[in-house]
């Protein structure tokens, strides 16, 4: 049954889907999808690579193919990134939430995180033991380009990408130069951040540099959420403190054929976990959190050598390693520790593409590997001790895919294989491997007047995770060891544009899941993953921008999804409608303005044994600033106000977005 408020949703949805289509066709001749010039223009001299040249696995790839979007330094420039959860939203089709754990997870229409590969510089992000990252927790400040995909061509990815993938690159110069940037703000309520970074090259060798860290009291409570419960007086969220630190270097350069680079990030951070305020702690299992300590490492090593006689090679190893403390305490009052876990993870992995170029297209090979462990213990126990139990995973695949153009039409056919092997699983029984075979179509064709036709189809599988068969979380959780892998169709047909002015895109897309993992109840409270019989999503999404004049800017992104299980329940936390829509105005010095709308409505969410509506209303910001010259550097001040009407926004149940707050901030830019 269709509610009131999802006719609504459609109303204004499909109103916002006309209104950027019509612009995004006005002139529409080509929109370079980087927009960098804007960003470069108050330093003439100032040369930042987009990453239209990658060094390592993807150098000797294909294009990611039709359906890509890349988010350049420009539009990541325009907004205060503290973290890769405030870059995330860029994404059309995405959704960013903050769990009962305190992960901010990204999805990709309507899909699991899991069914989300997120990538820097070519190594998987995710922790293997739970396949997912805290967005939170990896820095922004020295991403150069985002580049996402959603739907079939995913698959191209790598394994576990049902829903979508998002390749992160680090910046870098394209040039022999140096480029320094600084910048710092602070945020009412209580908040503040302090970051660098450094780029350099010289004679083909390259290098950058970034470090920053920052501090929040807490979150503000927007002023008409409704916290019955897990909420003290004042104006912060209960428990929603964060103090973070990171830094990311990166290393590259060419000799002969050969091009290799090196790319290093740490983090650390302490937090609070704000409690599900919709849930009563008398009669029901609420999570009072805090993460005391953690701490992620990826070190990433990238090799490439060019194009010989038809030939390509490329190789991207990776190493990682992740350890936290989970506090629980037994009320809201967080007085007295009631039970600890203790977390260590650390994995490793290597892919090797080779790539041949001839006349009936070009045909690549790709294998890769994975090996991983998990180690943990729960009780009040030191951080150092010995953990007692100990989880190693193997994961395995191959690729052989095939692409070639005819005149204005690309085909790319593709399949791969990938297995899970449980190498060890701590004191619980052992089960067998996983094995599942996915395959993928792509044909993209030119129709004359710019625009561009696609079809794609795929078949693709993922394994459950350690977690999801063995975890407990400190007795939240049921085992789940008969748990089996979730496989999808996924389509999409999708047209779009470029020009000078302005481009376009629209695609409609589709996924049918069986076996999808989800949660269930159990009656002692504690929940179990079970496979569903299967799920499904179909909607339609556009993407539009237009260039106005030569400081003007107007954008956005809609997408429109129907997303149920068989039975036609609707699935929780699965928006309706997801919108996000930017006007900028920035010239090279002088006063510059930025507004932004997004919006994410007709979600649903479980209390009480039913689903129920969550808050939803537009969110908006303002940005006012003004750039100079100041000596050899341009300053850019800035005010910002987020979530300016103070809405209330709840992307899950109990668990509201923040409320209004306004930043400060100032960013000095040199280059020479």
């Amino acid at each position: 049954m269709v509610t009131s408020g999802e006719t609504a949703i459609g109303r204004a949805a499909w109103t916002l889907t006309l209104l950027v289509a019509v612009a995004a066709g006005v002139q529409a001749q080509s929109l370079p999808t980087d927009s960098l010039p804007a960003y470069r223009r108050p330093l003439d001299t100032m040369r930042v690579e987009l990453g239209e040249v990658v060094v390592g696995t993807e150098a000797a790839a294909a294009p990611a193919g039709p359906g890509a979007v890349r988010i350049g330094a420009a539009a990541l420039a325009a907004i205060p990134t503290t973290s890769l959860a405030d870059v995330a939203p860029l994404v059309p089709g995405a959704t960013v939430q903050t769990n009962s754990r305190g992960e901010t997870l990204v999805y990709l229409r309507g899909a699991g995180e899991r069914q989300t590969l997120l990538l820097l510089d070519g190594a998987p992000l995710a922790i293997p033991w739970d396949r997912r990252i805290d967005l939170a927790l990896v820095p922004a400040l020295g991403l150069g380009e985002v580049e996402a995909v959603a739907g079939p061509a995913s698959i191209t990815a790598g394994p576990d990408a049902l829903g979508g993938a998002v390749r992160f690159r680090t910046r870098r110069l394209a040039t022999d130069g140096l480029f320094a940037e600084a910048d710092a703000w602070g945020r009412l309520p209580a908040a503040g951040q302090f970051g660098a970074v450094v780029l350099g090259r010289r004679s083909g060798f390259g290098w950058s540099a970034a470090a920053q860290g920052g501090s929040v009291r807490g979150e503000p409570v927007a002023g008409g959420a409704d916290l019955p419960f897990g909420q003290a007086d004042g104006a912060l969220r209960t428990n929603t403190d964060r103090r973070s630190a990171s830094a990311l270097v990166r290393l590259d350069g060419a000799r002969a054929a050969w091009q290799g680079a090196v790319t290093v990030l740490g983090a650390t951070d302490a937090a609070g976990v704000a409690p599900e305020s919709h849930l009563d702690p008398a009669s029901e299992s609420v999570r009072y959190w805090r993460l005391p300590g953690r701490r992620y490492g990826l070190a990433v090593l990238n090799l490439a050598r060019a194009r010989t006689a038809g030939l390509a090679f490329g190789a991207t190893a990776w190493a990682g390693g992740f350890g936290q403390t989970i506090a629980q305490y037994p009320s809201v009052a967080y007085d007295d520790v009631a039970a600890e876990q203790h977390d260590r993870d650390a994995w490793a992995g290597l892919s090797l593409r080779g790539e041949r170029r001839t006349p009936v297209g070009r045909f690549a090979l790709t294998g890769r590997g994975q090996l991983a462990q998990h180690r943990e213990r729960e009780g009040r126990l030191r951080a150092t001790a010995p953990l007692s139990e100990r989880y190693r995973q193997l994961d395995a695949g191959a690729m052989a895919d095939w692409w070639h153009r005819v005149g204005q039409v690309d085909v790319r056919l593709g399949a791969r294989y990938d297995r899970l092997a449980l190498l060890e699983t701590g004191e619980k029984p052992g089960r067998d491997a996983f094995g599942a075979a996915s395959a993928f179509g792509l044909v993209e064709a030119g129709m004359g007047s710019g625009w561009r036709l696609h079809v794609a189809a795929g078949r693709a599988a993922r394994f459950p995770t350690l977690r999801e068969l063995f975890g407990v979380a400190l007795g939240r959780f049921a085992e789940s060891p008969d748990l089996k892998a979730e496989r999808a169709w996924t389509g999409e047909v999708g047209f779009e544009r470029s020009g000078a002015r302005g481009q376009a895109r629209f695609v409609a897309f589709g996924r049918r899941t069986t076996d999808a993992i989800e949660q269930v109840t159990l009656g002692d409270g504690r929940r179990r993953r079970i496979n569903l019989g299967g799920t499904y999503a179909v909607g339609l999404e556009s993407v539009g921008a237009v260039r106005i004049g030569r400081s003007g800017r107007v954008g956005g992104h809609l997408t429109l999804q129907h997303v149920r299980d068989d039975s036609g329940t609707r699935l929780p936390e699965k928006p309706s409608a997801l919108a996000r829509v930017a006007l900028g105005w920035a010239p090279p010095l002088g006063p510059n303005a930025r507004l932004e709308g997004q919006w994410a409505g007709g979600a649903v969410g479980p209390e009480s044994g039913t689903l129920v509506d969550l808050a939803s209303a537009p969110r908006v910001a303002v940005r006012l600033g003004y750039r100079a010259r100041v000596a050899a550097a341009v300053a850019d001040a800035f005010v910002r106000g987020e979530n300016v009407t103070d809405a209330v926004f709840e992307p899950q149940r109990g668990l509201p977005a923040p409320g209004r707050s306004v930043r400060v901030g100032l960013r000095l830019l040199f280059s020479r």
